[in-house]
């Protein structure tokens, strides 16, 4: 009874969120090729399943909110080191750590980042 409850029920929600996927999110593909993997994925359930999740492209909406994550992300980081080189050159312009530190400090960040 454990088996069905760890095994079989996810497979059989992910393969019937596979035939969703394909019936209702996929407007971009072609008649003909929506076709081809439904009868893949249900000739085929597990495996079939597997590869449509594995090999699908992308929709142009998830890929610009992919490429808009990254972005922020990047922009994040950017500013995050920015504040850190900022935060380790007060001490170096006041004097209170010398050239030679600043220097190894600095290469430390830029190895983080």
């Amino acid at each position: 009874m454990l088996w069905v409850i760890l095994i079989v029920i996810p497979i059989t929600i992910c393969w019937i969120s596979a035939i969703m996927d394909l019936l209702v999110r996929r407007r971009d593909l072609k008649w003909w090729a929506m076709a081809m993997w439904l009868i893949f994925v249900l000739i085929l359930p597990v495996f079939g399943m597997l590869i449509y999740f594995i090999a699908r492209p992308t929709l142009p909406g998830e890929q610009a909110a992919m490429e808009a994550a990254v972005h922020q992300a990047r922009a994040q980081q950017t500013a995050s080191y920015a504040s850190a080189l900022k935060d380790l050159s007060d001490p170096h312009e006041r004097g209170v750590i010398t050239t030679e530190e600043f220097n190894v400090r600095r290469a430390d960040l830029t190895q983080a980042a």
